[in-house]
C-alpha cells in the first residue's frame, strides 16, 4: 500500500471531531480461531505484519489549531509489546470474549502512540483461541483493513512466514524541524492545490464549490446534494434510541452468504438491499416491542469510492446519511422501497464533491469542525456497513481462522450494524450504544428476525 505523510481531510475530520469522545472512530474485529496460535509462528507473524505496514509504527502529530492536516510520523519509541496482549480466560466462553471485546471498543486509544492494538486470548473451549484487532478509523476504510490485515494471515496452517528483517517498508526517522513550520508550508501546498481544482472562491466555503460546475442545473443540483449532507439534525428520529454515551456493547449474528446471493438472484436485489431491508426491519420490530413505532429513521451508510487499483492507506468513501421511511410492514414493499432510496443516495451530484467540501470543514479548525460534524452526525438512528472478505479459510500463526465478526464505530448514531463476509457466512457485527439501547440482546434478536424475513421472501 502507499502510505501518505499527511492525513487527507476526510482522515483529519475524523481524527479531530474525537474532542467530542461520542464521535469517536474505532474499528473492532475478532477472529475466533480453530486451536491455539502458535508461539513462534504469532511472534513471527506480528513481526512480519508491523515490518511490512509502516503505518503501524507511526503516531499522529498534529499542531492542535489546524494550520494543516495532522501527519504521520516514525514513532521513535515503538515497541511491539506495547501493542500486543495475551490473555488467560477465566471461563473460556465466547461471552467472555464479547464482553471483554465490549471494554476494549470503548476504551480510546492513546493518541501518543501508533494507533491500534492486538489481543490474543488462551483457553477459549474446545482448545479454541481468539484475536481481538483494534484500530482508529484513520489509519483504514474498511476496504483498506482488509488489504492491511492480509498481512496477518497465511494461506494454510503450515505457510512459510518470511523474515519481517527482510520485509521491512522503511519510510525513514521522524522529521526533525518543528512541525508547525512544515504545517505552514503544507497548508499553502494543499491550498493552492484546492484552488486549482475548484477555483479560489470554492477554497472559501462550502457553497462556493458549487459555483464552477459546468451548467446551472448541474450547479443548483449539486449545490442541493451538498446541502442534504452538511444539513444539522437536532435529534434522532427514533423515539426509543434517543440518549448517548461513550459506552457500547457488542453483538452478532451470522447468515449463510449462500443464502443471500440466492435471495438476491429471485428477487432482484443486491446483497446491500437485503442487508438494509432486513436490519431496518429488525429496528422497526425493535421499537414495536418497546411500545413506541418510529414512523422514519436517519441512516448513514458509507459508500466507498476507492478504485480497484487504488492502494493508498487511509479513508476513500463518503458518509451518505439519508432519512428512510420505517414503519413498512409488508418486507416485499419495503425491499421495494429501499432499493429505489439507496439507487437515489448513490447518485447525489454530491458525492463527486465530498473530498473538497471535506478540506472546506478541515479549515475551519478541530474546533469548528468538530461541532459542524456533530451537529450531523449524533441525531443519527443507524450506520450499516458492508465489507466484503476473503471467499476461502485464512490461516493465523498456525490456526485457523473459523469465524470474523466486525464492529464499526457508532461515531454518534445510536447504533452500528456492521456486515462482513467470509469463508461462505455473512457474519453481522452490532455495535449498540449503552446509553441508547440498553437491551442489545433484544436488538439482535429482532436484526435477525428482519433479515429472515426478507430472506424468506424468496421462498414465496
Amino acid at each position: 500500500m502507499d502510505y501518505e505523510e499527511w492525513m487527507s481531510a476526510p482522515d483529519s475530520i475524523m481524527w479531530h471531531i474525537e474532542r467530542d469522545p461520542v464521535l469517536r472512530s474505532t474499528i473492532t474485529m475478532i477472529w475466533f480461531l480453530d486451536t491455539e496460535p502458535d508461539p513462534d509462528r504469532l511472534d513471527r507473524t506480528l513481526r512480519l505484519t508491523v515490518a511490512r505496514i509502516p503505518r503501524l509504527r507511526q503516531r499522529v502529530v498534529d499542531d492542535g489549531v489546524g494550520i494543516s492536516t495532522p501527519r504521520w510520523i516514525t514513532d521513535e519509541d515503538f515497541r511491539l509489546e506495547d501493542h500486543v496482549t495475551e490473555h488467560d480466560l477465566a471461563d473460556g466462553s465466547d461471552a467472555e470474549i464479547f464482553q471483554t471485546a465490549s471494554r476494549l471498543h470503548t476504551e480510546p486509544f492513546d493518541r501518543q502512540r501508533p494507533l491500534w492494538e492486538v489481543h490474543v486470548f488462551h483457553g477459549l473451549a474446545g482448545g479454541r483461541a481468539a484475536v481481538v484487532c483494534k484500530l482508529h478509523h484513520s489509519i483504514a476504510d474498511g476496504m483498506g483493513l482488509v488489504r492491511m490485515t492480509g498481512a496477518l494471515i497465511q494461506k494454510d496452517r503450515d505457510s512459510p512466514i518470511p523474515d519481517p528483517d527482510e520485509e521491512l517498508v522503511d519510510i525513514g526517522p521522524a522529521p526533525r524541524r518543528p512541525h508547525v513550520v512544515d504545517a505552514v508550508a503544507r497548508r499553502v501546498t494543499s491550498d493552492a492545490r484546492l484552488a486549482a481544482q475548484v477555483g479560489v472562491a470554492a477554497a472559501r466555503t462550502a457553497a462556493g464549490i458549487v459555483t464552477n460546475r459546468s451548467s446551472a442545473r448541474e450547479a443548483r443540483a449539486t449545490a442541493s446534494s451538498v446541502g442534504r449532507m452538511l444539513a444539522p439534525a437536532n435529534t434522532p428520529l427514533s423515539p426509543v434510541m434517543t440518549e448517548r454515551s461513550q459506552r457500547y456493547q457488542l453483538t452478532w449474528l451470522e447468515v449463510p452468504l449462500a443464502e443471500m446471493k440466492e435471495a438476491g438472484a429471485r428477487l432482484g436485489a443486491s446483497l446491500n438491499d437485503l442487508f438494509v431491508a432486513g436490519t431496518v426491519g429488525g429496528i422497526d420490530r425493535y421499537h414495536a416491542a418497546h411500545g413506541a413505532p418510529a414512523s422514519k429513521l436517519r441512516m448513514t451508510m458509507p459508500i466507498s469510492i476507492r478504485a480497484a487499483d487504488d492502494s493508498t492507506a487511509g479513508n476513500q468513501f463518503v458518509p451518505a446519511r439519508f432519512v428512510l421511511d420505517a414503519g413498512i410492514d409488508d418486507p416485499a414493499a419495503r425491499l421495494r422501497r429501499y432499493q429505489a432510496a439507496l439507487a437515489a443516495v448513490r447518485a447525489e451530484p454530491g458525492m463527486s464533491v465530498f473530498s473538497q467540501v471535506s478540506e472546506v470543514i478541515d479549515r475551519l479548525g478541530p474546533r469548528l469542525a468538530t461541532g459542524v460534524v456533530s451537529g450531523m452526525m449524533k441525531a443519527v438512528d443507524v450506520t450499516v456497513s458492508n465489507v466484503p472478505g476473503a471467499r476461502r479459510p485464512n490461516y493465523f500463526a498456525g490456526a485457523r481462522v473459523d469465524r470474523v465478526v466486525p464492529y464499526g464505530p457508532c461515531a454518534g448514531s445510536a447504533v452500528n450494524v456492521t456486515l462482513y463476509s467470509y469463508d461462505g457466512i455473512c457474519t453481522i457485527g452490532i455495535t449498540a450504544d449503552e446509553a441508547a439501547v440498553p437491551d442489545p440482546e433484544v436488538l439482535t434478536r429482532c436484526i435477525d428476525e428482519g433479515l429472515h424475513e426478507v430472506l424468506d421472501l424468496a421462498a414465496r
